[in-house]
């Protein structure tokens, strides 16, 4: 059955008027491993739901005009009257069993309907605000963020055979930008047979952090491989807004799986403890950052990358008020499960947060006492290496294109045993921060600031060039005399501006560095000459790609929002050579050839003109990378 089929199929058995069920189990069956064809039943449910709840809204009960529009669009394309386009329709496909609404029509309005008909939950006029929008919205609503306090509500289904469903009560207390407490209390009714509690413990107050929770162990093994008592870590001298050590900002406003974030359905009017929401639905992988949010340590389950996620944030601030998940179908979802003793099935709710009493911008009572936190078991709290303290502008410049309303924060000097010594200032709004790390001491070799070997280099004007990581939040610049990073949660086009007034003119790194070999798609085109470099067109939810050029291989990086990636590698070769790990390989058609399938690597490998082609990910779903390799077209 092919996707057009399908989804005519699809939308007949949703309109109550498909009549042949095995039709309708081949389409379900197709549906299933092709991720177009769900996200296109996705849409039409979704969009049923919200016309429905929109006439039931709407004075008299029935269809609001913008609805009526929409309609009227689709019977008028359907019908093949095409206002908007020269010459006549073409001619409609044979092999059609329904004709009063074709695929397409049926996928434009349910798009249409998911990008405007989003409602208050309360019947009241809102804020209006589109899926289509929220990208943008959750990344400026950061700024306004100054305190939070609210209660947490956690089931967690399917972690332990002997253990179906657990439930945990918490308490997240947030005071901007670096000062917070997480707790989560376990109310499970355990079997009797030494289950601990799975009790965790957060404070980050500044410069100093403690976390208390079980060590986490596999399915299978629990319980005899969790210790009862809970590990402990502590340790003062945290660096500003620091990527090591556990900060649950995504709690307070998910800005890492937003930013980036392409096209969503929107999900119909539902309120969260009597607050009006926004809500879409989206994969885990997405909010992967918002999910591990929850586990700065613990034991709590796992969730598979291609999971559906239907998230609900406040209307008026977008923090989030309840995320559930639930299980996607697949043979590689199931493998992954069963790998890790999970035995839920597809649909099955494995997670799903609540968030109540929601206070923003008040005064948080639950926040760490003092410094917040006590001495670790061991004697003490581990030293994270930073100094807090004053740093001259001949260390660190003052940029000039510094973000509206992002006022000083924390300053001081890091240094790790041997390595350079770093100055660094930091500057806040709210939740939203940026950071400037600089150093004269680096020894080279590769850029500092861990932006890894897949860079893109940006034009700086006369700032010369810097080097912006695969996911927009880091850029680089080496200078005469000294290297600079410039990282934060604020939107790249801010970070750009902010590195093109630091007064300070970036260069192209020396040949020997790890990112010589970062090319653009001229340099790779030339580089796979004369066989053609085939590349995607822009992809909606992903960044521009990262490339380099590595013995005549070209690599391409791809980053989404949150978890979402994919590398995309080509290199000329006479065949496809055999797989190492024949055991875990499954054949796969691909752009119509032949090709197989690796589940434990992510990795799509074919051979096509004359070079192998591998799309590899951990986050996206096989039928995703499919669909983008279908997409791929010479550069």
């Amino acid at each position: 059955m092919t996707c057009d089929e399908a989804q005519v199929v699809l939308s007949a058995r949703l309109d109550g008027e498909e009549r042949d069920a095995a039709r309708a189990r081949a389409a379900e069956a197709h549906a299933a491993g092709c991720v177009a064809c769900a996200r296109f039943e996705r849409h039409a449910t979704l969009a049923r739901e919200h016309l429905g709840a929109a006439a039931a809204a709407s004075p008299g009960g029935g269809a609001p005009d913008l609805a009526g529009s929409v309609l009227a669009r689709v019977r008028r394309e359907a019908a093949g009257d095409r206002p908007d386009q020269a010459g006549p329709a073409p001619a409609a496909p044979q092999r059609r069993r329904r004709s009063p609404l074709p695929a397409a029509a049926v996928f434009l309005a349910a798009a249409l309907a998911a990008a405007v008909l989003v409602h208050t939950s309360t019947g009241r006029e809102g804020t209006g605000v589109a899926a289509a929008d929220l990208p943008e919205r959750v990344v400026a609503a950061q700024h306004d963020v100054r305190a939070l306090e609210a209660r947490l509500g956690l089931v967690e289904r399917g972690w332990n055979p002997a253990v179906p469903e657990r439930r945990f009560r918490g308490r997240l207390s947030y005071r901007a930008p670096e000062t917070l407490s997480l707790t989560l209390d376990d109310r499970t009714d355990y079997p009797p047979g030494g289950w601990p509690a799975n009790d965790l413990r957060l404070a980050v107050a500044e410069d100093r952090w403690e976390v208390s929770g079980l060590r986490d162990c596999p399915s299978p093994a629990q319980p005899a491989c969790t210790p009862a008592n809970p590990d402990r870590r502590s340790t003062s001298g945290r660096p500003p807004f620091s990527p090591a050590s556990p900060a649950p900002l995504e709690l307070i406003m998910p800005v890492q799986s937003f930013a980036l974030a392409g096209t969503t359905a929107s999900l119909p009017p539902a309120p969260v403890d009597g607050r009006p929401t926004v809500g879409i639905e989206t994969t885990a992988a997405q909010v992967g950052p918002l999910l591990d949010a929850l586990r700065p340590t613990g034991n709590l389950r796992l969730v598979h990358p291609a999971d559906t996620v239907r998230l609900r944030l406040d209307e008026e601030t977008l923090v989030p008020l309840r995320v559930s998940v639930r299980a996607a179908p697949g043979a590689d979802r199931r493998a992954w499960a069963q790998a890790r003793g999970y035995t839920e099935r597809a649909g099955d709710t494995v997670l799903d947060l609540t968030v109540s009493d929601l206070v923003v911008n008040g005064e948080p009572t639950g926040l760490p006492a003092g410094d917040g936190t006590d001495a670790a078991p061991d004697g003490g709290p581990a030293d994270g290496g930073f100094v807090d303290g004053p740093v001259s502008v001949d260390e660190v410049p003052d940029p000039d294109g510094l973000p509206p309303g992002l006022a000083p924060h924390r300053t001081g000097h890091a240094r790790t045993a041997g390595g350079p010594r770093v100055a660094v200032r930091t500057w806040s709004d709210g939740r939203a921060w940026l950071a400037l790390s600089a150093t004269a001491d680096w020894p080279g070799g590769r850029l500092f600031g861990d932006l890894g070997t897949l860079v893109r280099r940006v034009d700086l004007g006369p700032a010369g060039v810097g080097y912006l990581s695969e996911d927009g939040t880091r850029l680089a610049l080496h200078a005469a005399g000294r290297d600079l990073v410039l990282t934060g949660s604020v939107e790249r086009s801010l970070l750009v501006g902010a590195a093109r007034g630091l007064g300070v003119v970036g260069t192209a790194v020396p040949d020997t560095w790890a990112e010589a070999a970062t090319a653009d798609v001229g340099d790779a085109v030339d580089a796979m000459a004369p066989l053609s470099l085939l590349l995607p067109p822009a992809l909606d939810g992903f960044a521009p790609p990262a490339l380099r050029v590595d013995d005549g291989w070209v690599v391409a990086s791809f980053v989404g929002a949150g978890d979402r990636a994919f590398l995309l590698e080509q290199g000329p070769a006479a065949k496809l050579p055999p797989p190492s790990d024949a055991d875990d390989v499954v054949p796969v058609t691909v752009r119509g050839r032949p090709g197989r399938f690796a589940p434990p690597r992510g990795e799509l490998e074919w051979f096509e003109g004359g070079a192998v082609v591998r799309l590899r990910s951990l986050t996206l779903a096989r039928g995703e990378l499919l669909a983008i390799a279908d997409r791929l077209a010479p550069a």
